[in-house]
């Protein structure tokens, strides 16, 4: 299970997928379920989305979909939830993404 691979080994990065937009609701809701459980979390701010109204919290983990060069990230991005300040989110990437041969 995700939760016992993320206890074992904290440092390796980890990704769920899902089939649906429903599954992906549904996995994430557990996996939030474990980390509050665990003090990973903050205090729930929902903001709104393009997908509509959403929960975040400092110390939620998180996947870019698409690139943005004006917040410096690319689809497939991973990073954690460092601060929310209004409807603002500061994002700890886990590390520079494959950009290609230089």
């Amino acid at each position: 299970m995700w939760n016992d691979t993320k206890n074992s080994d904290p440092e390796r990065t980890q990704i769920m997928l899902a089939y649906t937009r429903k599954d992906a609701v549904e996995l994430n809701k557990i996996a939030r379920g474990y980390k509050k459980q665990a003090s990973d979390l903050g205090e729930d701010v929902v903001l709104e989305t393009a997908s509509g109204k959403k929960s975040f919290s400092v110390g939620d983990r998180i996947y870019f979909l698409r690139n943005n060069r004006d917040l410096g990230v690319m689809n497939g991005t991973l990073g954690n939830i460092a601060a929310i300040e209004g409807t603002r989110l500061s994002v700890l990437v886990d590390r520079e993404v494959f950009k290609g041969n230089k």
